[in-house]
């Protein structure tokens, strides 16, 4: 789950995470964006939403020729919030993203694993 936006994080712990955040692809930053900002900061949201498209149920998202890579790419951004208790948000910046106070009150940035 990614981490509140409240502070909690230490400097010394983000300042890894800085460093991977600012190599992040298009690709990944996209990801990261639109968790934020369609799925409510929830990777399952998204997730579900990919895997949906892939079953061929009503989906949300519409994302061209790419979904499986998506996917790998959603397993790998969660692990690294996991890793080191930081939310990938905070690191990039971008409209929803960094210091964006609406999704840290949202009651459904609660995401259970």
């Amino acid at each position: 789950m990614p981490t509140p936006r409240d502070g909690s994080t230490t400097p010394a712990a983000r300042a890894p995470v800085e460093q991977v955040a600012g190599r992040l692809s298009e690709e990944d930053r996209m990801l990261v964006m639109l968790r934020e900002q369609i799925y409510a900061g929830q990777w399952s949201g998204l997730l579900r939403d990919l895997n949906d498209r892939l079953a061929g149920r009503p989906f949300i998202l519409k994302l061209a020729g790419r979904i499986r890579k998506d996917i790998e790419r959603i397993n790998v951004l969660r692990r690294i919030e996991q890793r080191h208790g930081v939310n990938l948000a905070d690191c990039l910046d971008g409209p929803g993203l960094r210091g964006d106070s609406a999704r840290a009150s949202n009651p459904m940035t609660q995401e259970s694993q």
